[in-house]
């Protein structure tokens, strides 16, 4: 399974550090989405996620976020739900100043493109909560072979504290000070 390092890393993290607060980009079929709310159901209390809803980038087609929430009340979550619908390279600048450090988890797993993943990461820097962090998937699949430059460079940028996952596709992690 491509999503196996990246949903092992999630579960672990999950259980050691409550997440209230969800950034999710990419979440095309809600697989990391429910993997968040299977571990932290009882401390979640707002989900924020952003995509496409087409074919670009992996996306469903389905065309809208439905189905988001329809696991979403499968769960029985209660809490606060934003639908980012479009490009995040314009729909996560927007929620800046207001969502400045509002985050504990980012998951940025939409853009597979260089330039796509390095807009995503630099937009959600400044709205993860200091000691929580980032994971960028997809950084040793062999299309985006380029993902592992750009999450290199991130870090380096930040002098962010990170790690990498590399089977079976790949995920970078990356702290906040």
């Amino acid at each position: 399974m491509s999503n196996a390092s990246l949903y092992e890393y999630m579960r672990h993290h999950l259980r050691t550090h409550p997440v209230a607060t969800y950034l999710e980009i990419g979440t095309r079929e809600g697989d990391s989405l429910r993997v968040v709310l299977e571990e932290n159901a009882g401390t979640l209390r707002s989900v924020w996620v952003a995509d496409l809803w087409g074919t670009d980038y992996g996306g469903t087609g389905r065309g809208g976020h439905q189905h988001i929430d329809q696991l979403l009340d499968d769960f029985n979550f209660d809490g606060r739900r934003v639908f980012l619908d479009g490009n995040s390279r314009d729909t996560i600048p927007a929620l800046m100043p207001e969502q400045a450090e509002a985050f504990d988890l980012v998951l940025v797993d939409g853009d597979h493109s260089y330039e796509g993943g390095n807009a995503d990461l630099e937009n959600v820097w400044p709205l993860v909560k200091p000691g929580c962090v980032v994971l960028f998937h997809d950084i040793t699949h062999p299309a985006h072979l380029h993902l592992a430059d750009c999450f290199k460079e991130f870090v380096a940028r930040h002098a962010a504290p990170h790690q990498i996952v590399a089977e079976p596709y790949g995920v970078g992690i990356a702290w906040k000070r």
